[in-house]
């Protein structure tokens, strides 16, 4: 059995440009924070409830 394929691309380059900014990475450091911060709340509550 014999298959040919044959892929043409165009354009043949693609350019992708994503410019970030430092307000996005400040708000996903605190997302990231929050997310964190939230964790070990659960965890110090879940460990004091057990008690």
């Amino acid at each position: 059995m014999r298959v040919q394929v044959q892929v043409a691309v165009i354009p043949p380059s693609v350019k992708a440009e994503y410019e970030i900014n430092r307000d996005e990475i400040r708000a996903v450091g605190r997302n990231i924070a929050i997310i964190f911060g939230g964790i070990i709340a659960a965890r110090v509550l879940r460990t004091l409830l057990k008690r």
